[in-house]
């Protein structure tokens, strides 16, 4: 005895695989500053800034993750997912060593 119909449960599984894939591609691919202090809720734009430019962590994030600015007026371009993954992974090490990182005050 079958209690499922399996055509409505495959249905139902195609309608929310499609909006989490409509959700994902409404994100953009690249943040400023502002969208990773809104989208991570690190800090404000000191505090991440600080985070970004932290020698150990600026080796690591340079060029595939992050494009620091190359002139004063230049922005920030954060790649979201990369970021997103990073932070993720590195939680406890960004977390732990934030006042050795945390320069401007």
């Amino acid at each position: 005895m079958n209690l499922i119909n399996e055509e409505v449960l495959n249905t139902m599984i195609q309608e929310q695989l499609q909006s989490i894939i409509d959700e994902q591609l409404k994100q953009p691919v690249w943040w400023t500053l502002d969208d990773l202090v809104k989208n991570e809720r690190i800090g404000g734009e000191t505090v991440v800034t600080d985070m970004l430019n932290y020698p150990p962590y600026k080796k690591e994030l340079q060029n595939d993750i992050v494009h620091y600015p190359e002139t004063r007026r230049s922005p920030y371009l954060i790649h979201a997912k990369r970021m997103k993954e990073w932070l993720d992974k590195n939680f406890e090490k960004v977390n732990s060593q934030r006042k050795l990182w945390r320069v401007k005050r």
